[in-house]
């Protein structure tokens, strides 16, 4: 890589680092992880929005069984946080305890999302278990 004074010359990086697979692309497109990349994007966008594009970008990803927060979209996305449970009982539970402990505007900052399976805790796993 040869940089100079004015200006950098990157072409070894794009031609050497910047090469994902067509197939690698096209799964990760269509699953949930790049669901949460166009999510995140999107909310990205809206950082500098008046938090009128919300509707459009609930109208264009559409996850199953998330119970988004009200404010993810808007001016207020720094304050909002994802639960992820294990399970759908595990989402009501934390739906119950959200009603029950927390006003209606603070419940507007909480979004559940109920995982499928078991978590895996990484720490004490093995690797062959973690790829797995």
């Amino acid at each position: 890589m040869i940089w100079t004074k004015e200006r950098p010359n990157t072409s070894y990086f794009y031609t050497t680092y910047n090469k994902l697979p067509i197939q690698f692309l096209r799964q990760v497109s269509s699953s949930a992880i790049g669901d949460a990349i166009l999510l995140f994007k999107l909310n990205g966008d809206m950082r500098f929005s008046d938090g009128s594009k919300l509707q459009n970008i609930r109208n264009i990803i559409d996850i199953e069984k998330l119970f988004d927060a009200e404010l993810a979209g808007t001016k207020r996305l720094k304050d909002c946080t994802l639960i992820m449970t294990e399970g759908d009982f595990g989402k009501a539970l934390v739906m119950n305890g959200l009603r029950a402990g927390l006003s209606y505007e603070e419940r507007k900052l909480f979004g559940v999302y109920p995982l499928r399976g078991k978590l895996l805790n990484v720490k004490q796993a093995t690797h062959t278990k973690i790829n797995e």
